[in-house]
């Protein structure tokens, strides 16, 4: 095994210093000391340019050492060695995130929208692939993810008045979600102040009459993202979205155009992208009309978005193997038994 030596990224929403895992693996690597005030959100590794890694003790890039010795990528991406004087470019990347607050709301593009949006507007778009990603809990893990069903959004009452007239008009999936799509625009262009009265008035209802629920939704959890983000619009995300917890050792597989914001740490591996488009719970750009566009608004319990852990009786009883339905990476848990418990992952094409 080769040691690396990887870099963080100090968005707002991570821990700070030494309450984040990620500022203790970067104090680990002995490259600077751990600042208590400053926020360490995610651990990268990989090849992406935002965050290379590099061989632990050198300035050499993890990319050009993958160049160098091709025999241990596997025959699978012998491919990736191009040319002879190019950097190896991994297909995916892995990070550690630390999260003290929730992550903004917030999708990836697909490929064909990637591109676009790369060539409209590379600050804010700076690569043309896609980023298709599975997050893995090694501690209780929650999130917000994916449109809820209809029934979940509109309560039971609204819903049977609904499918009734629905029915009976023949309906389909689409016109539903140019439904859905047409009410989440209409909440996300909502002026500033409208939001921010609707929200303080949501907030004192579930503090003044001790509220558990707001319709189907946990009022805790409106009142944490409020505390957080006062008068953003993100803060009524739950009305739409499904909130989410994993138990360690699950993990759950977001693929493009699908809405989320995680709330709590987690592992995550990706195809190599730093292409997300923002429109709520965040001080970073935001582009809620190509967010509110691109959305699949496909309504689904998160049940089904969980990827099975399997055990890999093939190779060894202590792997376990989770594969989402991608041909940029799978992820292998390594359990070492008698001796101590190591979760980690390696990465394949």
């Amino acid at each position: 095994m080769i040691r690396l030596s990887c870099a963080s990224q100090n968005y707002e929403w991570g821990k700070p210093g030494e309450t984040s895992i990620v500022g203790r693996m970067c104090s680990m690597q002995g490259s600077e000391p751990i600042n208590q005030s400053k926020p360490y959100a995610e651990l990268w590794m990989g090849t992406h340019e935002k965050g290379a890694s590099k061989i632990f003790g050198t300035d050499q890039l993890l990319s050009v050492w993958l160049r160098k010795n091709p025999h241990v990528l596997g025959d699978k991406m012998q491919n990736l060695v191009k040319e002879p004087d190019s950097e190896v470019q991994l297909p995916f990347l892995f990070k550690v995130l630390s999260v003290n607050k929730a992550l903004s709301i917030q999708a990836h593009p697909d490929k064909a929208e990637a591109c676009r949006l790369h060539e409209r507007d590379p600050k804010n778009y700076p690569d043309p692939n896609h980023k298709p990603e599975m997050a893995i809990a090694l501690t209780s893990f929650e999130m917000l993810c994916n449109v809820k069903e209809l029934r979940s959004v509109i309560g039971d009452e609204c819903y049977e008045k609904f499918s009734r007239v629905a029915s009976s008009k023949n309906v389909n999936d689409e016109e539903l979600k140019n439904a859905l799509r047409a009410c989440f625009t209409a909440l996300m262009n909502r002026p500033s102040d409208c939001l921010q009265t609707a929200l303080q008035s949501l907030v004192n209802r579930i503090r003044d009459d001790s509220v558990v629920n707001v319709g189907v939704v946990d009022a805790k959890l409106i009142l944490r993202l409020s505390r957080c983000f006062p008068g953003d619009v993100g803060c009524f995300a739950p009305f739409f979205l499904n909130h989410f917890y994993l138990e360690p050792g699950e993990a759950v597989f977001l693929g493009p155009n699908e809405p989320h914001a995680y709330l709590f740490d987690c592992i995550e591996c990706m195809a190599c992208s730093d292409n997300t488009i923002r429109a709520g719970l965040t001080p970073k750009y935001k582009d809620v009309d190509t967010l509110c566009r691109v959305l699949s608004y496909r309504c689904v319990s998160p049940e089904l978005l969980k990827v099975a852990a399997k055990s890999s009786v093939a190779q060894d009883r202590c792997v376990t193997i989770y594969s989402p339905p991608i041909s940029e990476f799978a992820a292998h848990r390594i359990t070492v038994r008698n001796l101590l418990v190591i979760r980690f992952l390696i990465l394949s094409f």
